[in-house]
């Protein structure tokens, strides 16, 4: 078999030569040999025909122009540093029956930012993308089972969906990546060292129960039984992907304890419960997001001296106005400058329909305006709304029926409340320890 400036044997493709920028490789050739096209400065673009089963071992390394390539869905085998160091390359269709991909097959390909993986695909080689550092998008297939050592450090990866069936992930395997969020589910058998070294990842999910873990036997992934989430490991100097079991204890579905010097905490989906001083002590946060299945706050959960820069209450407004809360050193809002309900930033407040009851402290001491109130509400907890400062007048709906004790204790500027004169007002609903220098209007609705 003939085909211009390529030597073919039998059905193998074994050498490239001369200065041709693109080369069709013509039917009924099943493999190209090891380091065919190694070191080709000129070409450009190379067609393979669907009949190429085998890419052999350096076939294209080095190709340092090479910009385009495409290949079929009948190979089966990539060899190991098969496009090493082909720094024009932009983008990879890798064929839906590659079974194999060797080591370093596409390291410090710098100039790759986006590939397609077969859905067959068991296992991602060591150093496979090592060094792509612009390579930012990865589609994965579903039946991927082993992320080999270091196979996307220095990339820009960001975000990566793993399927259900990862077994092992390597040592080092994200390493200075741009990585920020990362799930690992439970079939998870194996994780290797300080897989996220080096990174800002921001969420990390372990679902794995029995993981071994790389070089440290006392980062037990999941020693509790329990999910564990830490929000932020920010730059931390090798920290290994199953993370401190010190760091946040999570037994069943309650928060035990919080390490107080975690900036950034995430509680998994699934947490119904915090304990009594859960995060007492921890004067470091920086954002807390709790889930929407969160239904109660214990005792003096975030104590004293505690401050919360942004809270994240992933849930509904309503979900929130249910949450239970057994004292105001158990309330985040309290503590929080910033705060987020249901993907919002709360602003001025809107109850929405179908809130029967704000529960005990929901909103004390945060600066919105001015609150509109359900017509389905019917009771306001103790200290719900205290020393809201930026209140100046409320209008209650026909149908409340109580006002708990110091539900608006505090808010010193409120000048006017409109209340139906069928609601139960204790006495201290609207007390304010500055009350002799304003002159508080209550017009009552019959």
């Amino acid at each position: 078999m003939q085909a211009k400036n390529l030597c073919i044997v039998e059905t193998t493709v074994k050498h490239c030569y001369g200065d041709i920028r693109e080369v069709i490789v013509p039917d009924g050739i099943t493999e190209i040999a090891e380091g065919a096209f190694a070191s080709h400065a000129y070409v450009e673009k190379v067609v393979f025909p669907n009949s190429l089963v085998k890419i052999g071992a350096k076939a294209f390394a080095w190709c340092e122009s090479l910009r385009e390539i495409n290949i079929p869905d009948g190979v089966k085998y990539i060899g190991a540093r098969a496009f090493i160091d082909c720094g024009m390359l932009k983008e990879i269709s890798i064929g839906a029956n590659v079974e194999e991909i060797g080591d370093r097959a596409f390291d410090r390909c710098s100039n790759l930012k986006k590939v397609i993986l077969p859905e067959k695909l068991k296992k991602i080689s060591g150093f496979m993308f090592h060094d792509c550092i612009r390579l930012a998008d990865v589609n994965m297939g579903a039946e991927l089972e082993e992320i080999g050592e270091c196979a996307f450090e220095n990339t820009d990866i960001y975000d990566l969906c793993l399927g259900e069936k990862i077994k092992k992930i390597g040592d080092f395997a994200f390493k200075n990546s741009s990585i920020l969020s990362l799930e690992i589910p439970e079939t998870t058998a194996y994780i290797g060292a300080k897989i996220a070294e080096d990174t800002q990842i921001r969420c990390f999910r372990c679902y794995a129960k029995s993981a071994q873990t790389g070089w440290a036997e006392d980062w037990n992934v999941n020693g509790n039984n329990g999910v564990w989430t830490v929000f932020d490991f920010g730059n931390t100097n090798g920290i290994v992907a199953g993370y401190d079991k010190q760091k946040l204890i999570i037994e069943g579905s309650v928060v035990k304890w919080c390490s107080p010097d975690l900036k950034e905490v995430f509680i998994p989906d699934g947490v119904t419960t915090i304990d009594d001083h859960a995060f007492n002590g921890c004067g470091c946060i920086k954002k807390l997001s709790l889930p929407s299945s969160l239904n109660r706050l214990c005792d003096y959960v975030f104590g004293e001296g505690v401050t919360i820069k942004e809270l994240e209450f992933r849930g509904t407004m309503k979900r929130w106005c249910e949450v239970e809360i057994y004292d105001r050193f158990s309330s985040p809002l309290r503590i929080a400058s910033d705060v987020v309900i249901d993907g919002k930033y709360l602003g001025n407040l809107v109850i929405p329909e179908g809130v029967k009851k704000i529960n005990n402290y929901a909103f004390m001491n945060k600066n919105f305006t001015s609150v509109k109130f359900p017509s389905s509400l019917k009771e306001i907890g103790y200290y719900a709304f205290y020393m809201c400062i930026n209140l100046k007048e409320i209008e209650l709906p026909d149908g409340l029926e109580c006002v708990e004790d110091f539900a608006f204790a505090g808010c010193y500027n409120l000048l006017k409340i409109v209340l139906p004169r069928s609601a139960k007002v204790e006495e201290n609903s609207f007390s304010n320890d500055y009350s002799e220098f304003f002159d508080i209007q209550i017009i009552y609705k019959d």
